[in-house]
């Protein structure tokens, strides 16, 4: 018997051509959710129409919101998240196919209150759904039952796959979140997920391919010009710098954002989490510091032994930087006042 009630949030842009699809998908699930809230961004009524005519035979009620201006990837999808009633949500893009028994394993996994995020793996296909032999989902690693704070901290997750507690995205004020590392603005709902989720509970990875994830066209990038060894060690280091220094940045905003959670059941976690992004902020600080041509060779040195000492190459999954990265740093630390 179902007793959480299921939201499902949608962000729509253009997504007339694939969009019904992925909404007869959803009609087909073997346990039905409470709700579809669908926030669309698109210039025209395309999508809005396609909406309209499945509508007229949808067993799932339907909640549509035109946005008056656009507002951008992940700004739509926090609106329609924001929009969600339902004790679980379940993130979906326009234009994929789900498995019809998808919802049903992954609403299981929450008789577990200590679950605050589900996922499960993808079959990739192509814009006409057939499968893309030369790739595949070999990205998802997380199988199982994984505790607080036991999952890559930095894993960036097919947002489609997941399921969440709505509770993750109502402990804290949205609008002062962290950015995002792997782009330009604010994390997206996807990586606020995954953050919070790994902070403040479990997560589990399901084996089962519950989703047809659609690729649309490659675009095709010309091949980059030969450089010298020297040039593209000076590259890395340049490159290094700046992105531990973002790193260091972002753990530092994760921490402040955790230490903003007081709800009763979520505080104690909310502080260990707190001090592991501290950590996590210490050690990327401190790797940047490797990379940085005006600090003194004992500066670096410090630095260096520091990252060896509080364990910051262990494995990745643990908030590391893993041991290529000890390597790398060897060698590099040696080059950095010579070729920067």
């Amino acid at each position: 018997m179902q007793t959480m009630k299921i939201s499902v949030a949608m962000a729509a842009y253009n997504g007339e051509a694939y969009i019904r699809e992925q909404l007869d998908s959803i009609a087909k699930q073997t346990l039905l959710p409470d709700e579809l809230v669908i926030t669309d961004d698109s210039p025209d009524r395309l999508t809005e129409d396609a909406i309209n005519a499945f509508k007229v035979t949808s067993p799932v009620r339907i909640d549509y919101y035109r946005n008056e201006t656009r507002q951008g990837f992940p700004e739509n999808f926090f609106k329609a998240i924001g929009l969600c009633k339902g004790e679980l949500i379940a993130f979906a893009d326009q234009d994929d196919v789900w498995m019809p028994r998808k919802l049903e394993l992954m609403t299981a996994q929450f008789a577990d209150p200590e679950v605050m995020l589900v996922t499960h793996k993808v079959t990739i296909v192509d814009s006409q759904l057939k499968v893309k032999e030369d790739l595949d989902d070999n990205h998802w690693s997380y199988v199982g039952t994984f505790e607080p704070l036991q999952t890559d901290p930095w894993y960036l997750l097919f947002g489609m796959s997941a399921m969440v507690r709505g509770a993750l995205f109502r402990v804290t004020d949205l609008k002062v979140r962290p950015l995002d590392f792997s782009r330009d603005g604010l994390a997206s709902h996807d990586m606020w997920a995954w953050f919070m989720g790994g902070a403040l509970g479990k997560i589990v990875g399901l084996p089962d391919k519950l989703a047809l994830y659609r690729q649309h066209a490659v675009s095709v990038v010309g091949a980059p010009k030969q450089s010298s060894l020297a040039a593209r060690i000076a590259y890395s280091i340049k490159t290094g710098r700046s992105h531990y220094d973002k790193m260091a940045s972002i753990s530092h905003d994760r921490a402040k954002v955790l230490s903003q959670v007081t709800q009763p059941d979520l505080a104690a976690r909310a502080r260990a989490a707190e001090t592991f992004y501290m950590v996590l902020y210490q050690q990327n600080a401190d790797r940047a510091s490797l990379y940085a041509p005006e600090k003194t060779l004992i500066e670096r040195a410090s630095a260096g032994l520091r990252l060896l000492r509080k364990a910051g190459y262990r494995p990745q999954a643990q908030g590391g930087f893993g041991l290529k990265a000890l390597f790398k740093d060897l060698f590099l630390f040696l080059l950095v006042r010579r070729v920067a």
